[in-house]
């Protein structure tokens, strides 16, 4: 039986919602293709997983700050952060194309102003769509609002805005209720 396979027939038998967790993130970890998936659980083999990515994500946030401040004005230049980002990472980090963090990113990439003309954009979206969301009597109206906040929030850790497919999705998205909140008004 494959992994994942095994791994969600673990899933389905009566775990705490603890151990549950545990197992989801044993089957997207490295541990869960050569682990036995039968035996217990147990959180020693997903904390180091989880503590490297943690580690690696500060290693990245830190090099675009330092980026940032390198090359105030212009930034290092659109999607070129693994550059600097191999001058500046630790000999022990591994190497990272994007910074997992769509806002520092920005900053990086398109120095101080661009940053902050980004962060201002997405902060009036959010705001926007906040004021829609208080105002929405709607459930499924409420539901899709709750998407582009998702996508805004996934933006701190990840690099969403880098994949196309869903950028276009989230910001399609945030427009159409933009414009139906404006025609609602």
């Amino acid at each position: 039986m494959a992994p994942a396979t095994g791994q969600a027939h673990l899933l389905l038998q009566d775990f705490s919602l603890q151990n549950q967790f545990i197992i989801f993130f044993r089957a997207i970890s490295s541990d869960a293709r050569s682990e036995n998936l039968n035996e217990s659980p147990s959180i020693s083999c997903v904390l180091p997983n989880l503590l490297l990515v943690v580690v690696a994500r500060f290693d990245y946030w830190r090099a675009a700050a330092q980026t940032t401040m390198a090359a105030p004005v212009l930034g290092s230049g659109p999607g070129t952060f693994q550059r600097p980002y191999a001058r500046l990472k630790a000999p022990e980090s591994e190497m990272a194309r994007l910074v997992h963090n769509d806002y520092l990113e920005q900053f990086s990439d398109s120095g101080v102003v661009g940053g902050a003309l980004y962060l201002a954009w997405i902060g009036m979206v959010v705001a926007a769509l906040a004021k829609g969301l208080a105002r929405a009597t709607d459930p499924l109206a409420f539901a899709l609002a709750l998407g582009p906040f998702g996508w805004f929030a996934q933006g701190f850790v990840e690099f969403g805005l880098y994949i196309p497919a869903l950028a276009w999705t989230a910001f399609t998205l945030a427009g159409t209720l933009l414009a139906a909140r404006d025609k609602a008004a």
